[in-house]
């Protein structure tokens, strides 16, 4: 296996986690919805595992929204469909294809409301 590839893949995906999640940031109410900061402390301690740069960018960024968001935490509104569910659950998907067993992957099957 190609290290130097399987980590392009990995940063690759993680941007695109990042970029989604920071989409989901901008909806006024769930920067803040205790859904999305649950799932964005998850996906910290997975990046945390991952020893890339983009990784580490990743985890500063999730930190100040972490930061931002416990400001005025709350609890979920109960979203029809729970946005940050999906970016998260497609980035541990792509992790499988790229030999990264020893990165936990937060497998996120509903948020803290059920949905």
């Amino acid at each position: 296996m190609n290290y130097n590839k399987n980590m392009t893949n990995i940063d690759k995906d993680i941007k695109k986690v990042r970029q989604e999640l920071d989409k989901v940031r901008q909806v006024k109410k769930c920067t803040s919805c205790e859904c999305f900061l649950g799932v964005i402390e998850g996906l910290h301690e997975d990046l945390q595992k991952i020893e890339t740069q983009e990784s580490k960018d990743t985890q500063k960024e999730i930190i100040q929204w972490l930061l931002d968001g416990n400001k005025e935490r709350h609890g979920c509104y109960g979203c029809e469909k729970c946005r940050p569910i999906e970016p998260c659950n497609r980035f541990n998907e792509s992790l499988k294809g790229n030999d990264t067993s020893e990165i936990p992957k937060t497998k996120v099957l509903s948020c803290c409301c059920g949905d």
